[in-house]
């Protein structure tokens, strides 16, 4: 769970989203999505979702903000629901990748599950690339080597146990691991990059306003 959050408009948190987009498999984007569109998409379409606009609604919906929090651990991202005339029970997965961005905080339970990337308005005298309208080029060579090394590595990634800083609280640790099980696995500079932006970004139980 990764959240693009501001402190006000015009941070590049949408940008954020969009880049992201272009990356993970069976994106699913959305401005809003109501509890019942949550649960029934991520059981049809097994997507990467991302959600824009959270502020918007996301804090006054407890239970949309449970089931994003029951989706944290794989063995217990179901819910249970009533079906049909004979309202017959069924269990439908929340189990997916997915992506937040909006204004201002989460609940603290969301916040908790999720690795945070604060973002503040560029400089009156940074210069930023527009982001390509295109998502051909150089996005489809990169969208296919991150599938082509995935699919080689799946096996050492589901048996991988990544050394993990100390420092990062229980739920820092296991936000972090799949992505530090990776780095690892990447070599090079990787390891030690993502153990800093991990103590960075998580580290010290870490609350940006």
């Amino acid at each position: 769970l990764l959240d693009f959050r501001s402190p006000t408009k015009r941070c590049g948190k949408s940008t954020g989203l969009k880049v992201v987009r272009r990356f993970v498999p069976k994106p699913l984007s959305a401005s809003n999505i109501s509890t019942a569109a949550l649960f029934r998409g991520i059981e049809s379409f097994r997507p990467t979702l991302l959600i824009d606009e959270v502020d918007t609604f996301l804090n006054r919906d407890m239970e949309t903000n449970g089931i994003l929090n029951n989706g944290h651990e794989r063995d217990g991202a179901f819910v249970l629901r009533c079906e049909g005339e004979n309202h017959e029970p069924r269990l439908f997965s929340v189990w997916a990748p997915k992506v937040l961005s909006g204004i201002g905080r989460r609940k603290d339970t969301l916040e908790d599950r999720s690795i945070r990337i604060p973002m503040k308005r560029k400089g009156p005298k940074q210069k930023v690339k527009k982001l390509p309208v295109s998502n051909g080029g150089e996005f489809l060579t990169l969208r296919q080597k991150i599938a082509r090394w995935s699919e080689d590595h799946l096996e050492e990634l589901r048996e991988a146990n990544p050394n993990i800083p100390e420092s990062l609280n229980d739920r820092a640790q296991d936000n972090w691991f799949p992505l530090l099980a990776i780095a690892d696995l990447c070599g090079g500079e990787w390891p030690k990059r993502a153990r800093e932006a991990a103590l960075i970004l998580s580290g010290d139980d870490r609350h940006d306003e």
